[in-house]
């Protein structure tokens, strides 16, 4: 950025820059819970990391800064831990709106086959034998539509995992001209 950016930055006061990056995070876990789209992740790094940039260049030492350093810091690594957990984990996709028949798909990392895909009991863990199979075709699209849901919240934990860890080390670490 030029220096006259930078100059301009500077004259807005911190509460500004604070607004727009909590009025972003809450737009993103607010959209995270109801609907997640790898576009939306996209616009909300670059609005989230422009928002943090600013505050970083305007901030000033706070009276509970190490408290909100630290909760930042613990919201942070729960995002980040959720999204691994949303990677590593394996699932299981209902077959039925009542009963516990269900496909297993893996995980997004290590995905099962679209040809070994089976129609289990979640209880037993049998194979189911119906009259009339459910086609595998169907086993494929359901755990595909599953898999791009999950690959999608992952990546949407880890912007909202990382938006706050930048937050946090904000906190944490003094400006050069205020120490």
């Amino acid at each position: 950025m030029s220096s006259q950016m930078h100059e301009r930055i500077a004259r807005v006061r911190p509460r500004w820059f604070t607004a727009a990056f909590w009025v972003i995070l809450l737009a993103s876990i607010h959209r995270f819970v109801f609907r997640t789209d790898w576009e939306w992740w996209l616009v909300l790094a670059v609005l989230g990391g422009g928002a943090a940039y600013c505050w970083w260049r305007v901030r000033r030492p706070q009276k509970w800064g190490t408290l909100w350093g630290l909760s930042c810091g613990l919201s942070g690594v729960a995002a980040l831990i959720a999204a691994v957990w949303a990677v590593l984990t394996p699932f299981a996709v209902a077959t039925e709106s009542v009963g516990d028949d269900r496909v297993e798909c893996g995980s997004v990392v290590s995905p099962i086959a679209g040809d070994d895909l089976r129609e289990t009991d979640g209880v037993t863990g049998e194979l189911v034998m119906r009259e009339r199979p459910i086609p595998q075709s169907e086993f494929v699209r359901v755990c595909s539509n599953r898999m791009d849901y999950r690959t999608s919240n992952a990546v949407g934990a880890v912007v909202i995992g990382l938006l706050f860890s930048v937050r946090a080390s904000g906190h944490f670490v003094r400006r050069r001209d205020t120490v």
